[in-house]
């Protein structure tokens, strides 16, 4: 496949001006989807009057595809909550849930003896953040990743990844554990 940011110019034009006129009449930074993939036309590309599509970024075309917009805003907001399940969007797109159905804790956490495993799905298109598990003893601000092993793959469906995560059980054999998701 293309990788996301890609672009084509698809007119270059040579003569001094902006361009007139749209392509198949998509405003300037709109988006529309050929053949599964989410497009961003530019009016203004290359030396900044040529007309260039560029491939969404994968947050950008999750967000294309539950809520028809590729802007970081509103009810696609990386923070909003629109099913009220208590997954933000940004954990949503990094879990491969469903943002607009609400969708049952899909994480676990099971002691082993004196180990804690943390289980969660991750979304094997959501090349552009990063996971990271953290614990804490008191849910204060004291959350840490000390100990924390590192990530091992139970199983592949080719969509998301099962992934397991040891870590210490605490002093008292529990402790508060977190999957924190973010974006560079």
């Amino acid at each position: 496949g293309l990788a996301a940011g890609t672009s084509f110019r698809i007119l270059n034009k040579t003569s001094a001006g902006a361009i007139s006129g749209t392509f198949a009449g998509k405003p300037e930074g709109s988006v529309f989807s050929d053949d599964g993939y989410p497009w961003i036309i530019s009016y203004l590309g290359g030396d900044g009057n040529d007309v260039v599509l560029t491939l969404a970024t994968p947050v950008q075309a999750w967000r294309f595809q539950y809520f028809g917009t590729i802007a970081n805003s509103g009810t696609a907001a990386d923070t909003f909550d629109k099913d009220k399940d208590s997954l933000i969007n940004l954990l949503e797109y990094a879990l491969a849930t469903n943002p607009n159905t609400h969708n049952p804790s899909p994480h676990s956490v099971t002691r082993n003896g004196s180990t804690l495993d943390f289980i969660y799905p991750k979304n094997k298109s959501a090349t552009d953040i990063t996971y990271s598990v953290e614990w804490s003893e008191t849910l204060g601000n004291d959350w840490s990743n000390a100990g924390v092993g590192a990530p091992m793959i139970l199983s592949d469906t080719g969509i998301t990844q099962q992934i397991t995560v040891t870590l210490p059980a605490g002093v008292n054999g529990s402790r508060f554990v977190r999957l924190r998701v973010a974006r560079p």
